[in-house]
C-alpha cells in the first residue's frame, strides 16, 4: 500500500513539473449527419447518405503553449481531419492534414510561425482571417462560400506566417509557402520547381463592423511533362474582400473575389483542366459575390446566404469558349442543446451555367440540391 501511494506521489509531482513547464491540450470535434441530394439531371437521380463534417471538419488536434517570460511565448499545434462516418483520415490521409506549426508568440511584436496551416483567406486554421465573413463559416457542404470563392480551404505546406498584434483594431499578417500543394507533393530542387504562394491580410475589427482584406499570390511549378514542358503558367492570384455588421436583431455578410488565372486552385473542377489551342497558357478568370445574414431566433441561429461567381469567357479554340458561372443559394438554422453540442438543418440549391450546366455527369456536383440534418459536438 505504501508502495502504492509513493507511487501516486511521485507521478503527481511529475505532471506538476510539467505542467509548470507547458500546457498542452487535447481537443476535437465530432460531427456527422444525414445528406440528401437531388441531382437536377434526371439519369443521376438522388442519394441518401451519411455524412461527416456537415457544420464542421470533423477533427482531433494537440494543442500546448509555454510562457518565456516578457511576454512571449512558445505555441504549437498538431490537428487532424478524420470522416466519423468511416472511421478514415482526410487530407489524403495526412496524419495531421489540416494544421501542424509551431510558433513564437510576443505580446507587442506579434506572431511568428512555420509549418502548415490554412491561408489569411482560407476560411480555415489558426491563421485565417475569412473564416466569419461566411454565415456559414466555410461550411455545411454545398452551403459553403468555398463553393464559388477560389480561397476557400487553401491549406499551405511548408509555411512561415507572420501575424501583428492588434492594433487600433488593425491587424495584418504575411506568408510564404515554400511548396503549397492540397494533395501530398514531393519537394523539389530548385524553386521555380515547386508551387509557391505568397499571401497578405489586414482585418479591422471595432464594435459591431468586422472587414478583411486578403491577397494570394500563387506561383506554379515548372511543366515537367508534355508539349509544355519547361514552360509556367501564369502566376494564380485572388484578391478578396469580406465585412460583416452586427444590428443585433441580424448580421450582415458580404464579400467579393477577383481570381485570375486559374491553375491550382478553384472551386470548379473544369477549370484547372481548361486547355486551350489559341493559347495554351491561357486560364479562366472568375469574380464572386456574397451576400448573407445570421437572425438571432431565441438561442439559435437562422443562416443564409447568396453566392453568385461570374466567369469570365475564355477561348478554348478559334469557334468555342469557356465560361464557368455559377449561383448558390442557401438557409440553414443552428440550435444549441448545450455548450458544446448543437443541432443543424440546412438546404442549399446550386445552378452552374454556361461550361458547367446541367446536362452531362461531370456537371451533376454544381446542379443539384442538398438537404442536410445533423449533429456537431466539441471536445
Amino acid at each position: 500500500m505504501k508502495k502504492q501511494v509513493l507511487l501516486l506521489v511521485s507521478s503527481a509531482a511529475l505532471a506538476a513539473g510539467a505542467a509548470a513547464q507547458s500546457n498542452v491540450m487535447i481537443y476535437g470535434v465530432a460531427d456527422v449527419g444525414v445528406n440528401y441530394t437531388d441531382f437536377k439531371r434526371g439519369a443521376a437521380g438522388n442519394t441518401l447518405s451519411l455524412d461527416s463534417g456537415g457544420s464542421q471538419g470533423s477533427r482531433f488536434g494537440l494543442r500546448g503553449s509555454e510562457d518565456l517570460g516578457g511576454g512571449l511565448s512558445a505555441q504549437f499545434t498538431l490537428e487532424g481531419g478524420y470522416t466519423i462516418d468511416n472511421g478514415n483520415l482526410a487530407f489524403n490521409g495526412r496524419l495531421f492534414g489540416r494544421q501542424a506549426w509551431i510558433a513564437l508568440d510576443s505580446k507587442t511584436m506579434g506572431t511568428l510561425a512555420m509549418g502548415r496551416a490554412g491561408s489569411f483567406s482560407s476560411g480555415a486554421a489558426a491563421y485565417d482571417m475569412w473564416v466569419s465573413i461566411d454565415p456559414f463559416k466555410t461550411a455545411f457542404g454545398l452551403a459553403s462560400l468555398n463553393n464559388t470563392f477560389s480561397s476557400g480551404a487553401l491549406r499551405l505546406d511548408n509555411t512561415v506566417f507572420y501575424r501583428s498584434p492588434k492594433m487600433g483594431g488593425f491587424q495584418g499578417g504575411l506568408l510564404y509557402s515554400f511548396q503549397s500543394a492540397q494533395a501530398i507533393l514531393t519537394e523539389n530542387p530548385g524553386s521555380g520547381n515547386n508551387n509557391r504562394t505568397i499571401g497578405a491580410g489586414l482585418s479591422y475589427a471595432n464594435g459591431p463592423l468586422y472587414a478583411v482584406m486578403t491577397y494570394d499570390l500563387i506561383k506554379p511549378a515548372t511543366i515537367t511533362s508534355g508539349a509544355l514542358a519547361g514552360r509556367t503558367n501564369p502566376d494564380q492570384k485572388h484578391f478578396q474582400l469580406g465585412a460583416t455588421y452586427d444590428f443585433g436583431v441580424a448580421k450582415v455578410h458580404g464579400a467579393y473575389a477577383k481570381q485570375t488565372d486559374h491553375s491550382l486552385y478553384s472551386p470548379v473542377a473544369a477549370d484547372l483542366s481548361f486547355a486551350s489551342t489559341v493559347d495554351p497558357l491561357s486560364r479562366p478568370d472568375a469574380d464572386s459575390y456574397m451576400l448573407g445574414l445570421t437572425v438571432p431566433v431565441g438561442v439559435g441561429s437562422i443562416l443564409a446566404s447568396y453566392q453568385l461567381r461570374d466567369g469570365e469567357a475564355v477561348r478554348t479554340s478559334a469557334a468555342a469558349t469557356y465560361e464557368a458561372d455559377r449561383r448558390v443559394f442557401a438557409i440553414g438554422y443552428v440550435h444549441p442543446l448545450s455548450k458544446r453540442t448543437r443541432l443543424y438543418v440546412e438546404a442549399a440549391d446550386s445552378t452552374g451555367k454556361k461550361s458547367i450546366a446541367e446536362g452531362s455527369a461531370a456537371n451533376d456536383a454544381f446542379n443539384r440540391r442538398e438537404f442536410r440534418v445533423g449533429v456537431n459536438h466539441n471536445f
